[in-house]
């Protein structure tokens, strides 16, 4: 999987490529992550990023950390998102 990271408007588009902490995928042992649409009441899911299987439901507050923390990401490395 390539390096770089591409945002868009749209949650499935945001990929994670950091280790997944005490989520991993059960189906292909996966570690990284992307987020994918949510379900009401849930902001966005979390899916496995080689095999797309769902890992849990994330909520306002976490979905808002993690693309934060994926921005960060994409600026510290020099990448510029779609969003800019």
């Amino acid at each position: 999987m390539s390096n770089t990271h591409r945002t868009q408007a749209s949650t499935d588009q945001y990929t994670t490529q950091s280790p997944l902490g005490d989520y991993s995928c059960q189906r292909c042992n996966g570690s990284e992550a992307k987020l994918g649409d949510g379900k009401p009441p849930h902001s966005a899911s979390l899916r496995c990023a080689n095999c797309d299987r769902w890992i849990k439901w994330i909520g306002k507050a976490e979905l808002k950390a993690r693309l934060s923390q994926i921005e960060s990401f994409t600026r510290l490395m020099g990448v510029q998102s779609d969003t800019e």
